[in-house]
């Protein structure tokens, strides 16, 4: 957490619709690990950052994989994008959004889909 600025703002797939504050985003990232049962694996495809002057954006694949305390295996790839700000010398995360795919005839997320090797 200590990545994260202070005035953090987050959309995630989990929890309310954006989450403003390292102290909302530490709740919600703890109940997340909390849900799991044992270990999580977790993966990072094409990692890309640019940066220019006291700005970074970040973006990548991201597969969690393992088993939920309700006995569910899950493995699913989300979108992951984030912005970063040099601040006192270090960089903290300022914006952070975390999706998932959707079919628009269902209205169901896209769970199954994975990112093509590039």
């Amino acid at each position: 957490m200590s990545a994260y600025a202070e005035d953090v703002v987050q959309f995630d797939v989990t929890g309310a619709l954006a989450q403003h504050g390292a102290a909302q985003v530490r709740a919600t990232t703890r109940a997340w690990f909390d849900s799991w049962e044992g270990p999580i694996d977790f993966e990072v495809r094409d990692l890309t950052i640019a940066c220019h002057g006291d700005i970074a954006f970040a973006r990548s694949f991201n597969r969690s994989a393992g088993t939920t305390k309700q006995g569910n295996h899950v493995s699913m790839w989300v979108r992951w994008t984030a912005c970063f700000r040099k601040q006192h010398g270090a960089w903290k995360v300022i914006h952070e959004h975390v999706s998932v795919p959707f079919d628009h005839e269902s209205m169901k997320p896209s769970l199954d889909l994975e990112p093509t090797r590039r």
